[in-house]
């Protein structure tokens, strides 16, 4: 995967989170609400680092860490639109945006 199709793998999940926090099922007034509103920011920010990396990454490190975002988006998308896995979806969520600090690190570290 390149940085490109990273950035707009993590696009595609903020969509993705777009629709859950626009579902009627789910008011504003939920703390899961609430929870997954804020990995949704914490996502955008860290969309917009990688945007700013502007290099190319191509070591393994990379590769292992695009692989395991592709992974839990393809898990992310297996738990849209079943409410009763917002949970599962923040702590998703929350693995991805891990994961792009790691990626956001290793490029610092070049």
């Amino acid at each position: 995967m390149t940085l490109v199709q990273l950035v707009e793998l993590i696009g595609n999940v903020l969509t993705q989170l777009d629709r859950i926090l626009s579902d009627p099922a789910l008011p504003s007034s939920n703390p899961d609400w609430q929870q997954l509103y804020a990995m949704r920011v914490q996502l955008d920010g860290k969309q917009k680092q990688l945007v700013g990396l502007s290099i190319t990454l191509d070591d393994n490190s990379f590769t292992s860490l695009t692989s395991k975002i592709a992974d839990a988006d393809a898990t992310l998308k297996q738990q849209i639109g079943d409410l009763a896995k917002v949970a599962s979806t923040i702590s998703t969520a929350a693995k991805i945006a891990a994961l792009a600090d790691q990626i956001i690190s290793l490029a610092a570290a070049l």
